[in-house]
């Protein structure tokens, strides 16, 4: 049973024309959008490996970003939801699909406790694009590192995990990105949006023993807060057509 809510926010000064909307793009058939409950990162979709256990300033930009907009947003207990997630897939079997689990997960959820929009985010691994002195993936343009100027004097640089390759100054690297999901308590999805977040990859010149420049993955790829806080503001307004199931 999901009986262990966390309140994350105090609502502050409710303005004449109610709540503020969660975003401009989502909204429910009755209207109603202040009962908000945000699910674990990464609850329905694998976390990838290369961001696992850095995650941590992700979660604390998306419960700012929804502070920052005077919303009330509960927070559900991580090991309840995880256990229910895993008991909807284990039921449906060889029929399991990522809408329908949502769809059940939603609505189970709903019959603890009432809401009008579960937020569902994940962190996801994208494709950037290298054009020059910068990335540019999922509505973001990331300048390169000091480290990586230097590759313009690289006819080639090299490759890396997640098919990343450069060369000269254009080629590709890895993204994280933040996807968003977001249903009613029927589980009808409203929304679903993606916006980048940083680099995961950066390249490094040669060592004295090698003359070959690799591409290799950030240690901290989630430091710039600024970088966060417009990646989450993405997520939230930056409506995408396909799911996550269909990529």
């Amino acid at each position: 049973m999901l009986a262990r809510w966390t309140a994350f926010t105090i609502l502050l000064a409710l303005t004449a024309c109610g709540t503020p909307a969660l975003s401009p793009e989502i909204s429910t058939p009755s209207g109603r959008v202040d009962r908000v409950v945000l699910a674990p990162l990464n609850l329905s979709l694998r976390m990838p490996a290369e961001v696992e256990g850095t995650e941590a300033p992700v979660w604390q930009a998306l419960l700012e970003h929804f502070q920052s907009r005077d919303r009330v947003v509960r927070t559900i207990d991580e090991r309840d939801a995880r256990a229910l997630w895993s008991e909807i897939v284990l039921q449906m079997g060889d029929d399991r699909n990522l809408e329908g689990a949502t769809r059940l997960f939603a609505t189970r959820l709903a019959e603890q406790s009432e809401f009008d929009l579960l937020v569902i985010p994940a962190l996801v691994m994208r494709t950037a694009d290298v054009r020059g002195n910068h990335v540019y993936w999922d509505g973001v343009r990331r300048k390169l590192d000091r480290s990586q100027d230097a590759a313009r004097q690289m006819d080639e640089l090299g490759t890396g995990s997640f098919g990343s390759r450069v060369s000269g100054l254009n080629g590709r690297l890895a993204g994280a990105s933040l996807y968003v999901a977001v249903v009613t308590s029927a589980g009808e999805q409203v929304y679903a949006g993606m916006g980048g977040l940083d680099l995961l990859h950066e390249v490094e010149p040669p060592s004295d023993s090698s003359k070959s420049w690799r591409v290799v993955l950030r240690e901290d790829p989630f430091r710039s807060a600024d970088h966060l806080r417009e990646g989450v503001s993405l997520a939230m307004e930056r409506r995408i057509r396909r799911t996550a199931s269909a990529w």
